[in-house]
């Protein structure tokens, strides 16, 4: 059986901004940190499964904190808040 993948290029700000300003050891970090993310020793089909459910998961969190946006102190967004405090991921970049 023959399985045939079709991916959306995504564009990613932050890498093109690296190229773009000729930071090739921030575009280097942030290439390797999303390398280690996507690191599975799987078949294709299930990588290609883990990526979609990861883009859904990052996804939906992100979604969750802008519905909490309305919580203002740092201690019921930390306790309180379903997501709590979530930074937005910065091409490969984790903080």
């Amino acid at each position: 059986m023959l399985f045939t993948y079709y991916f959306l290029l995504q564009s990613c700000e932050e890498l093109v901004l690296c190229l773009s300003v000729g930071d090739f050891a921030d575009f280097t970090a942030q290439l390797e940190g999303l390398a280690s993310i996507y690191q599975l020793n799987a078949e294709k089909k299930v990588k290609c499964k883990a990526f979609s459910a990861l883009q859904s998961l990052e996804a939906d969190l992100g979604t969750l904190a802008t519905l909490q946006s309305f919580i203002k102190e740092p201690f019921n967004l930390v306790h309180k808040s379903p997501v709590g405090i979530l930074e937005k991921r910065r091409g490969g970049m984790f903080f």
